[in-house]
């Protein structure tokens, strides 16, 4: 799982990097929140504390979604 977290860490990271979006400060600074912590949990060896993994994981996914504007994810499922 650890490569995943690497993964969207990269394309995370071309996000900020490229000029083609602008971004305003707030959401840039969310972002590069988010990709820091996915490079963490990327250094994480697999099977590390599952519990606090699990939580990790839903804190970043509810955090991509309020990036995106979405604050009320029951309209989803």
């Amino acid at each position: 799982m650890n490569k995943h977290f690497l993964s969207l860490a990269e394309k995370a990271k071309t996000l900020l990097d490229e000029n083609r979006y602008v971004f305003s400060e707030t959401d840039k600074v969310l972002l590069q929140k988010i990709t820091e912590e996915l490079e963490e949990l990327s250094q994480k060896p697999d099977g590390t504390d599952y519990q606090k993994e699990l939580f990790d994981i839903v804190s970043l996914i509810l955090r991509y979604l309020k990036f995106f504007g979405i604050n009320d994810i029951t309209d989803l499922f």
